[in-house]
């Protein structure tokens, strides 16, 4: 039925070889990016992986080394739990129980293990390591070609929806989350979800609504049960806010939509039941401390926002420094909303008054993201009270919502890039070359001026009240963003893109560049 709806999608644009040549292009990208993988055996789990084959609690290192060896979720639960997964198969038994971790575990309602993931059967030809990495890769190509899809329906043209597939593939979000167990096998179906039920507003035919329902389910079967939230939350959202945007507001097309709501919802959650009815079941006697104000919450400062300009202005993720440094912060291993510096003036001219309202709406995606990731010390008070809320520990998990709505504004600023006017397109880039010249100068002033106080800075950073220490961490860690050397790529790379893109904003305002050879 899914199936159904992505072929239409395809035919009805006349430009099929153009796509075909385009989704080619995407995959082959991802192939040159992990080839390793693809043609030399590596994987994309480090060998901490089989020192947890060792009994439990055994370790060939501690956690304060962060070594290559060190435990995090990757090698402690995701990989491992799938050796007892994938040996239960091979055993002909049900995994539903793991007797070795502890007293016992409830495999089948733990929420992360995916018994039912469809992509296990990849196992039947590749060890553990190998095999997990190709089910990464495989979901990875999957999300990307059904977001190409979706674009393609959302009248976005060739280019359009491959730069905004590139966008999303090439994201610091997708690239830093491509290991996890199952997130990527989450948000693969997103695409296919707003597809069907923008398909059920539009002809109110309740075989689109079904379709999204499957999708739906399918997320379940496939993704990581804390973030199912999310992608609910966005499909109920799109059926409720499209509507008003399209001016289809009547009450008979508003309670076709609901019916059609009702259904993706029936269909979605019923099918999913033998999945999420365990995991609730299980929460109900769980005595784990989840109440974000009982562990820190795990979230996204405002000065972390930073990182959509200069993506490790903040340090790297799981970079020991750092990670020692923010812990008393309660700040997230995903703390980049990096998109990419060419990204942003497409995004930008998606909402100069857009054609297509339902731009909105995923503008409206990036706004709650960002409000939920920075504004959790505020409101974590309120939800700890709420059943459901109040299980959310790691607050920046909705950055997936911020990344695949920006995905598509960058789809929707390349299809107004080639088809609006130049005299408007004039006014737009004189803002960007207006802008990029300032960030430009403000880059190389703060580079300056913190070469100039680095050698100042006190070295202990956890003496006096929290204050002192969270300003002292924040400006140290800027001091090293902006230590100017050649070796410090990431001060470089940004400097050689925003000169490049006051290049390409200059040659067009002087009418020697077209918007095709931009892109």
């Amino acid at each position: 039925m899914a199936l159904t709806l992505l072929v239409k999608t395809i035919i009805a644009d006349k430009k099929w070889k153009s796509h075909f040549i385009a989704v080619a292009g995407l995959l082959f990208l991802i192939v040159a990016l992990f080839w390793r993988v693809f043609f030399c055996g590596e994987t994309l789990v480090d060998l901490a992986t089989h020192q947890n084959q060792l009994p439990w609690g055994a370790t060939t290192s501690t956690f304060d080394g962060y070594s290559s060896y060190d435990r995090r979720d990757l090698t402690n639960t995701y990989v491992t739990r799938d050796y007892f997964v994938v040996n239960s198969y091979r055993n002909k038994e049900l995994p539903l129980w793991n007797p070795y971790i502890f007293s016992g575990h409830p495999m089948y309602a733990d929420g992360v293990t995916k018994l039912f993931n469809p992509f296990n059967l990849i196992y039947y030809w590749f060890d553990i390591p190998l095999g997990y990495s190709f089910i990464r890769l495989t979901e990875l190509m999957l999300a990307v070609i059904f977001l190409y899809i979706f674009l393609v329906h959302l009248d976005l043209g060739v280019c359009g929806a491959f730069v905004g597939s590139m966008v999303f593939l090439l994201s610091d979000h997708t690239m830093q989350h491509l290991t996890w167990l199952g997130w990527l096998g989450g948000v693969m179906w997103l695409p296919l979800m707003l597809l069907g039920a923008d398909r059920a507003i539009k002809s109110g035919n309740t075989l689109p609504a079904i379709a999204a329902g499957v999708a739906l389910a399918l997320q379940f079967y496939c993704g990581f049960m804390p973030a199912a939230i999310y992608y609910l939350s966005a499909l109920v959202g799109y059926y409720l806010v499209i509507p008003w945007l399209i001016r289809k507001t009547d009450l008979a097309a508003y309670k076709s939509v609901i019916k059609s709501l009702l259904i993706s919802l029936i269909v979605g959650m019923g099918l999913s039941a033998p999945i999420w009815l365990p995991v609730f079941e299980l929460l109900g006697y769980s005595n784990r401390k989840i109440v974000p104000t009982e562990l820190s919450y795990i979230w996204l400062p405002p000065w972390q926002l930073l990182t959509l300009l200069l993506p490790h202005v903040f340090g790297e993720a799981f970079e020991p420094k750092y990670v020692k440094m923010f812990v008393e912060m309660g700040v997230s291993q995903d703390r980049s909303i990096y998109l990419g510096l060419l990204a942003l003036p497409l995004i930008g001219l998606a909402l100069w008054k857009p054609i297509d309202k339902r731009v909105y709406y995923f503008a409206g995606l990036i706004a709650l993201a960002i409000i939920v990731v920075t504004c959790a010390p505020i409101y974590v008070h309120i939800t700890k009270y709420i059943p459901v809320l109040k299980t959310i520990r790691a607050i920046t998990r909705i950055s997936v919502l911020y990344t695949f709505g920006a995905a598509i504004l960058a789809a929707y600023g390349t299809s107004q890039l080639l088809s609006l006017e130049r005299a408007f397109l004039l006014n737009f880039f004189a803002r960007v070359l207006y802008l990029t010249k300032r960030w430009f100068t403000l880059l190389i002033i703060t580079t300056l001026l913190f070469s100039i106080i680095y050698r100042y800075l006190p070295q202990d950073v956890e003496g006096g009240g929290r204050v002192r220490r969270w300003a002292l961490k924040i400006v140290i860690c800027l001091a090293d963003q902006f230590n100017w050397s050649w070796s410090n790529f990431d001060l470089i790379v940004p400097l050689v893109i925003v000169l490049i893109l006051v290049l390409l904003c200059w040659l067009f305002l002087q009418n020697r560049l077209l918007p095709k050879t931009m892109l």
